[in-house]
């Protein structure tokens, strides 16, 4: 997934729930990201480097029905369909 998408989406996401405050019953579809075949709402980037100085993106990824993260690779986010 690209960064300006992914902070979009995540944007939307905090503006929706309140700063994950308060997680809708029912999942809002057009903000749901995938890792793994897992869904979640988008909800930060991390930005690091690894051992040869190169950037590494970290989504920052919320559970859809649970007060939990899941940290992983910005490139392995896709958008749900």
């Amino acid at each position: 997934m690209e960064r300006k998408e992914f902070f979009t989406m995540a944007q939307k996401a905090t503006v929706f729930m309140a700063n994950f405050a308060k997680l809708p019953a029912e999942p809002i579809a057009e903000i749901i990201v995938e890792h793994n075949g897992i869904k979640y709402y988008p909800q930060a980037l991390q930005v690091g480097f690894n051992d040869k100085g190169e950037v590494v993106n970290t989504a920052i990824l919320h559970d859809l029905h649970q007060n939990s993260v899941t940290y992983a690779r910005l490139e392995n986010v896709v958008q749900s369909v």
